[in-house]
């Protein structure tokens, strides 16, 4: 069974983007910046930035698994009732 949904490439995305603009800004900033503090600061958002977007992306994959998951174990609850219906003969039970 396979499932699709919506979810973009990471490449794709504007977060991917906005978090590779921030990590090369700090790179940038930690190499060129003349005052420490900027240097430091330059650092800590890369770090920040790549961290956040690889926490970001984990979650989106988990609620992909969570979603084919429960589309599979809706498509199994609806296979025992239809069996349920037909009965110990097979036959569709008719009311």
């Amino acid at each position: 069974m396979t499932n699709k949904t919506n979810t973009k490439s990471g490449v794709r995305t504007t977060e991917f983007w906005l978090a590779a603009a921030v990590a090369i800004g700090g790179m940038l900033s930690s190499q060129y910046a003349e005052a420490e503090w900027a240097q430091v600061a330059g650092t800590i958002s890369a770090a920040l930035a790549t961290a956040g977007y690889g926490f970001a992306r984990s979650q989106v994959k988990r609620s992909e698994v969570v979603v084919a998951a429960g589309a599979a174990e809706r498509a199994d609850v609806m296979a025992m009732q239809k069996a349920a219906a037909r009965g110990p003969t097979g036959l569709v039970a008719r009311s």
